[in-house]
C-alpha cells in the first residue's frame, strides 16, 4: 500500500523580504518631504490589478470600496514537474498544475489617499494540486498581516506585506489521506498595482 507524500517544507525567506519591504516603505514615509504626501489617484470605485514581483506567483483584481477599504480576488497558477531517476539511469517525469483563489481585504490606517499608505491585510484562499499519479492535495490558507502601498508614479504603486499564515493541507491518493496544519510566517512580498 502506497503512502501519501508529505508536503514540501515551506521557506520563511519571504517573511524577511516582506519585512524589509515594509520597513523601507515606513522609512520612506518618515523621511518624505511634505510635497510627497500629495494625494494618490485612488478614490472609491477605482479598479486595479496586482502582480507579484518576487517569488510569489500571485495576481489579483481589486476594487476600492472606501478611502479605507480595498477588497480583492487573488489567485495563483503554477505548472509543476517532478523527475525521478531510477536504477540504470531510467527516469520518470510528471507534470501538473497547481492553482488557488480567494478573497482578500486591505484596511488602510489613514486612508488610501496618501502617497505611502500602511494597511492591515486579511486573505483566505483554497487551492488544489492534481498530480497524474492520483495524488490530490487541497490547501486552505488564511493570512493576517501588515503592509504598505507606495505610489511611485500616478496609477502605479508598489506594496509589501508581511505577517502570519495558517495553512491546512489535505493530501489523498485514493487509499490514504494525510492532513497537515501549520502556522507559519507569511511569504507574500513585493507586489505592483496598476489602477484604472
Amino acid at each position: 500500500m502506497s503512502t501519501v507524500p508529505p508536503s514540501a517544507p515551506r521557506p520563511a525567506a519571504g517573511f524577511f523580504l516582506g519585512l524589509g519591504v515594509v520597513a523601507a516603505l515606513a522609512a520612506a514615509t518618515l523621511g518624505a518631504p511634505a510635497a510627497a504626501s500629495a494625494q494618490s489617484p485612488v478614490s472609491p470605485g477605482t479598479l486595479s490589478v496586482s502582480v507579484g514581483l518576487d517569488s510569489t506567483p500571485e495576481a489579483g483584481i481589486w476594487f476600492t470600496a472606501t478611502t479605507h477599504t480595498r477588497i480583492g480576488l487573488i489567485g495563483t497558477l503554477q505548472r509543476r514537474s517532478n523527475e525521478v531517476e531510477g536504477p540504470g539511469g531510467a527516469s520518470e517525469s510528471e507534470t501538473w498544475l497547481s492553482y488557488s483563489a480567494g478573497p482578500a481585504l486591505k484596511w488602510y490606517l489613514s486612508g488610501n489617499q496618501q502617497r505611502v499608505a500602511p494597511f492591515w491585510y486579511l486573505a483566505g484562499t483554497a487551492g488544489v494540486q492534481d498530480r497524474p499519479t492520483d495524488v490530490r492535495t487541497t490547501t486552505f490558507t488564511g493570512n493576517l498581516g501588515f503592509g504598505a502601498d507606495w505610489f511611485v508614479v500616478p496609477h502605479v504603486s508598489l506594496g509589501g506585506t508581511t505577517g502570519l499564515s495558517f495553512v491546512r493541507d489535505r493530501t489523498s491518493n485514493g487509499e490514504e489521506t494525510l492532513t497537515q496544519s501549520m502556522l507559519r510566517t507569511m511569504t507574500a512580498g513585493l507586489q505592483m498595482h496598476i489602477y484604472f
